[in-house]
């Protein structure tokens, strides 16, 4: 992901009402790794599908 903005990505922790800010935070629970390069964010993800209890979904 490169959104062109010069500020370095974080992950987030918005509150339940906010409508932005969750983008990183998917992207750190469901990547296996990820990174950043400048503001380049790259990431690595599985191809087996994770099942409900992986995730922790109840």
């Amino acid at each position: 992901m490169d959104d062109h903005s010069p500020a370095r990505v974080v992950v987030g922790h918005p509150g339940p009402e906010e409508e932005h800010g969750r983008g990183m935070s998917l992207v750190a629970t469901l990547a296996r790794a990820w990174g950043r390069r400048g503001t380049c964010t790259w990431c690595t993800v599985g191809t087996q599908a994770l099942n409900s209890y992986e995730v922790g979904v109840r």
